[in-house]
């Protein structure tokens, strides 16, 4: 229930931005879609960032946009989106010729051994955007600046283990399980975009291409140490087609 009312929120908020533009007489509507590459990562904890033995890495998801543009002015309008969009993060440690506890407590040679967590998470997003634009109907380059408001879908935390004993004997274990959005995870999100881009004059519309960068402001899990908070992160490449109404 928790989650139909915060898609309701999404889309009233995206609803109204459109409607909005009966309110200006000035105001010019482009339409389209935008869909692309997410290079998805976490701020992690402290405790993680400050353990030298693991590393944080990416995760490759994509993005799926539809795109409502309110032009207010030739340099500026509003850009509301509602968009599919994949994050994650992944934790790797490895070690080589290592001594490994198992489960009864007692260490265990190892000629190599590695752990690695990835979390990939599918959200619904909106994000509603200031656009700075700079140029001529032929080409012109684009400036983003807002907020993104987002609820999680679904995801998927997968565990894999690789090691190799003493006796050259290699075992590769995962176990890949949904995640608790009621007990670990927290289903809402929060984040800042920040973006570039650019525009070409094409038929009916425009062609659009840009980069964005998008820092998560609130915590993606329930943690309540500030020392195992983690935040999202994001880089995204976008193109699309807007047509002009």
């Amino acid at each position: 229930m928790k989650t139909l009312s915060y898609l309701k929120v999404l889309w009233i908020t995206l609803i109204l931005s459109t409607i909005a533009s009966t309110a200006f007489s000035q105001v010019e509507v482009m339409l389209g879609g935008r869909a692309g590459m997410n290079v998805a990562s976490y701020r992690w904890g402290n405790t993680v960032r400050n353990n030298k033995d693991i590393d944080s890495k990416s995760v490759i998801g994509a993005h799926v946009s539809f795109v409502t543009v309110l032009e207010l002015a030739p340099w500026f309008g509003i850009q509301a989106e509602a968009q599919f969009i994949q994050k994650g993060g992944k934790l790797l440690y490895s070690c080589e010729n290592c001594a490994i506890n198992n489960d009864q407590g007692q260490a265990v040679q190892f000629k190599s051994f590695s752990q690695e967590l990835k979390v990939k998470t599918n959200y619904m997003e909106v994000p509603i955007l200031a656009r700075f634009r700079l140029g001529g109907d032929n080409v012109a380059f684009n400036g983003f600046l807002g907020p993104a408001f987002s609820i999680a879908l679904n995801g998927t935390e997968q565990f894999t283990q690789d090691q190799t004993d003493a006796q050259d004997k290699e075992a590769i274990s995962t176990k890949t399980t949904k995640i608790n959005f009621d007990k670990e995870y927290n289903r809402f999100d929060i984040g800042g975009v920040v973006g570039a881009g650019m525009e070409f004059g094409a038929g009916p519309g425009a062609i659009i291409f840009d980069l964005r960068f998008e820092l998560g402001i609130s915590d993606a899990t329930k943690q309540k140490s500030l020392d195992e908070r983690i935040k999202n992160r994001g880089f995204q490449i976008g193109l699309g087609y807007l047509v002009r109404l």
